[in-house]
């Protein structure tokens, strides 16, 4: 016979905000809550659940490098497709029930490959930098005037 033990897993209620929209309520829940207890009820379960949708197909950056083909193949079929950066045909394989397939070849799938061969071949004249703001521009101001004394020319 085994001995199993004997203790209980105790729960830690942590501090948390609510998910809900327009709801800024800080509850005591465990580590995976997301609502207050007002909002887990049924009446909201329609709302969080459009708002899930939402987020999930209102991925703009996946619509760039991903392209959605509807089919409805019952067997996996080979499909020729020409990317859309260097003009290479490639082959794609459509699966039944599986939409979203790549929009580039496999040498240009990766975001800095593609914008390096853009910027070789001049479709681009510089690749995009990243911007940085500021938030307090005064403070920024004056750590650049101390830089700058501190340079020696």
């Amino acid at each position: 016979m085994m001995n199993l033990s004997k203790k209980k897993r105790k729960t830690i209620l942590i501090d948390k905000k609510c998910c809900f929209p327009d709801c800024n309520v800080v509850f005591k829940g465990t580590g995976k809550s997301k609502y207050c207890p007002e909002h887990r009820d049924k009446k909201y379960r329609k709302i969080i659940d459009a708002n899930k949708f939402y987020r999930k197909n209102s991925n703009v950056k996946d619509s760039l490098v991903n392209v959605i083909i509807k089919h409805n193949y019952t067997s996996p079929i080979e499909v020729k497709k020409n990317c859309e950066c260097c003009g290479k045909e490639f082959s794609i394989t459509l699966h039944p029930e599986i939409y979203v397939y790549p929009r580039y070849c496999e040498d240009h799938r990766n975001e800095y490959k593609r914008l390096f061969y853009m910027k070789q071949h001049n479709m681009i004249l510089e690749s995009p930098q990243k911007v940085i703001e500021n938030i307090d521009e005064e403070l920024n101001l004056e750590l650049i005037k101390e830089l700058n004394n501190d340079f020696i020319y």
